[in-house]
């Protein structure tokens, strides 16, 4: 390696390392959309000069979590058109990979997979935020049960993003329970190598929380048309 490519190289790992640490950050609501990033004050946080934080910062802005708005770094905040693409790309992706999963899981995947449906069927007492957290950690382990990278990265970067949380504090415990037995129903399918059963299953998960946000975050009223109350 050359002296020019060493010194690249840790500055690229300690880059790799914000942007990891923001995207979290802005993933969980610690920080919010329309909240400005200022270079200077994450370096100080960090401990880092300001030529990693602004790398991280524009793979932020590659990923779609923060726009440069006349040279100020801006949380980016999603419209409901947007989360409705980000849902329909997730939902064929994690069909796909619910399918795949049946007959490609592994057999510590398997025993994984069993020890989130133990959860579930305790109803997971935990509070919200844990309670998204464990979601989020489900569906990946789902995806990752697939064994195909290239599906798994594109998920992964579909998938992390701030309404999930601001979607749990609104949750009912009717929600909740019937989120747990579609987590429970999507793992027997999976265990049983019922392909096309997890694959129905998985996307229906996904098209039910779009509707949640929908409803709860933006107050669009998703039913058919031909079953709604006019008055």
């Amino acid at each position: 390696m050359s002296e020019m490519e060493g010194r690249q190289a840790p500055r690229s790992r300690i880059a790799e390392g914000v942007h990891s640490y923001l995207r979290a950050k802005i993933a969980n609501g610690e920080i919010r959309p329309n909240e400005m990033l200022i270079e200077i004050e994450i370096a100080e946080e960090l401990g880092v000069s300001r030529s990693p934080i602004r790398e991280a910062l524009q793979r932020l802005v590659s990923d779609g979590l923060v726009d440069l708005v006349r040279r100020r770094w801006i949380v980016h905040e999603f419209t409901e058109s947007e989360i409705v693409e980000i849902y329909e790309v997730r939902a064929a992706l994690e069909r796909h990979a619910a399918k795949l999963a049946a007959s490609a899981i592994l057999p510590d995947q398997r025993e994984e997979l069993l020890g989130f449906r133990e959860e579930f069927e305790r109803h997971m007492q935990d509070g919200l935020v844990a309670r998204v957290y464990k979601n989020n950690e489900f569906h990946d382990a789902v995806i990752r049960c697939s064994n195909n990278q290239r599906l798994i990265r594109f998920a992964t970067m579909n998938n992390t993003y701030h309404f999930n949380f601001n979607l749990a504090s609104l949750y009912s415990a009717g929600n909740l329970l019937h989120s747990a037995q579609q987590h429970i129903e999507l793992i027997d399918a999976i265990i049983a190598g019922e392909g096309d059963r997890a694959a129905v299953i998985a996307e229906q998960h996904v098209c039910e929380s779009l509707e949640l946000i929908q409803e709860k975050i933006f107050a669009t009223d998703t039913r058919p048309r031909s079953t709604r109350v006019h008055r």
